[in-house]
């Protein structure tokens, strides 16, 4: 790259006129050559486990850009990384986990803003710059940076940066020297609070699943004084779901499911899906669902550990109510393979990311969950939700001697035996009827369980 393979800028729209510039620290400050070169490095490390591409695939890569609009309409002037730097200094979020996802979103889209930007400013700011020292000065900083496909940017680059542009790569800059990128998510992991015994002011994490359930549970406890075999779940299948007109057998055999086996509602998207059959054991009937996990990454590199079961089964006896249903539907009408559909494109035309079908399946299920609470439970104040049952199944899990916190985990489709601490309380299924429970009579993942314990023992407290 010589200063001939470049055409001239004009100079009001440089970023900064020489190799040399203001440090970090103040709102707008200018950027300078070395700064600019160590943001790109910064950026292009950010690339090292996932690429944007593939952040676009999975859908993540909206999230984050829905996480960025929402930080910065706290800003003045709509910049989401002051937002973020801000409430860093007095953590300002109700979890370390909303922290941590903001982080994610805002290094990812500042390394996209300096990727795509930087070579422009490169250009500019060489053919600014009048000396012949300064000029070979800044070529020896840049040489070691300009690839094909970054001299291929300068090259292509048909004006110069805008204001607007020039206020994100300065801010995007000063926010990746500030919060560099954490690929591998050593930071997260080997991160401690500086003083333990200090109060842990931030505020609990909305838990309405939770909350649901334990009224539930209190609702079950009072009804037990008159009906000694009262189950919420089996008074909700029989007064609502089992007479409900509108029902497809899909339908039907959706909400038994979740019932049973706790599954999450974005798994019975069309890219997931429970399969149900009926085997034989024991000289009794049985259901295996086996159930494609929607959260699922699988271990690039050994720092990096992988999150969630891919594929996980769990065999279930035909005792309860809608046990028995779905054994009479699968010998009606063969092996079950249960979604639901979403569409591919929105009342626009525009093709729906993964991310944003699995959600509108999820919303399907959770107003039809709703609207049949309503009418099994017409004075709980709390609204049934596809979560309240997998809470459910967790509290149930974990009030019976027979299943372990690797079980437990698997069953969940988790691949940590930490994650499942945020489902289902103990307290909630205590005293409560535990037939679904002990129906379960395997259960299976396709990957190994990490425990807590040596988890946190080799990555760390915050790992899992």
């Amino acid at each position: 790259m010589t200063l001939s393979d470049l055409q001239p800028s004009h100079p009001d729209d440089l970023i900064a006129r020489s190799c040399k510039g203001s440090p970090s620290g103040h709102e707008g400050a200018p950027i300078s050559i070395q700064m600019s070169i160590h943001a790109f490095k910064l950026a292009s490390h950010s690339n090292a486990a996932f690429s944007i591409e593939d952040l676009i695939e999975s859908g993540t890569w909206q999230k984050y850009e829905r996480r960025a609009a929402v930080l910065a309409r706290g800003h003045p002037r709509g910049d989401p990384f002051k937002v973020f730097l801000s409430r860093l200094e007095f953590d300002g979020w109700n979890t370390p986990n909303a922290r941590q996802a903001d982080r994610s979103a805002l290094v990812r889209l500042a390394a996209r803003d300096v990727l795509e930007l930087t070579p422009i400013y490169w250009r500019e700011t060489l053919n600014r710059i009048e000396t012949g020292e300064e000029q070979q000065e800044c070529l020896g900083s840049l040489r070691p940076h300009l690839s094909p496909s970054v001299k291929q940017q300068m090259k292509d680059a048909v004006r110069p940066l805008s204001g607007v542009e020039r206020a994100h790569l300065a801010s995007a800059v000063h926010f990746l020297i500030e919060v560099p990128p954490d690929p591998f998510h050593d930071q997260a992991r080997t991160r401690k609070r500086e003083d333990k015994t200090a109060p842990d002011t931030r505020r609990r994490r909305d838990r309405s699943a939770q909350s649901a359930l334990t009224a539930l549970g209190r609702h079950e406890r009072r009804r037990r004084n008159v009906l000694p075999n009262y189950d919420w779940r089996t008074h909700l299948w029989t007064s609502a779901i089992a007479k409900d007109r509108h029902l497809d057998i899909t339908r039907r055999a959706i909400l038994a499911t979740m019932m049973l086996t706790g599954v999450r509602p974005a798994e019975f998207a069309e890219d997931y899906g429970v399969d149900i059959r009926l085997v034989e054991a024991e000289g009794a009937d049985r259901l295996i669902f086996q159930i494609k996990g929607a959260k699922c990454i699988t271990q690039l590199y050994e720092t990096l550990p992988g999150k969630g079961q891919s594929v996980r089964e769990i065999e279930i006896a035909c005792k309860v109510p809608e046990a028995s249903w779905l054994r009479e539907a699968v010998l009606e009408k063969g092996n079950l393979h249960l979604t639901v559909s979403s569409p591919a494109k929105s009342a626009n035309g525009i093709q729906l990311p993964a991310s944003e079908r699995h959600r509108r399946v999820s919303v399907s299920l959770g107003k039809l969950v709703t609207r049949l609470g309503k009418l099994a439970f017409p004075s709980l104040r709390h609204n049934l939700t596809p979560y309240v049952f997998r809470h459910a199944v967790a509290a149930d899990m974990k009030n019976s001697d027979r299943f372990d916190s690797e079980m437990i985990a698997s069953a969940l489709g988790h691949q940590t035996t930490r994650t499942q601490r945020s489902y289902g309380l103990k307290s909630s299924g205590r005293n409560l009827s535990l037939d679904r429970i002990e129906a379960i009579t395997r259960v299976s993942a396709v990957s190994p369980v990490r425990d807590r314990g040596r988890l946190e023992e080799r990555f760390g407290s915050d790992a899992g």
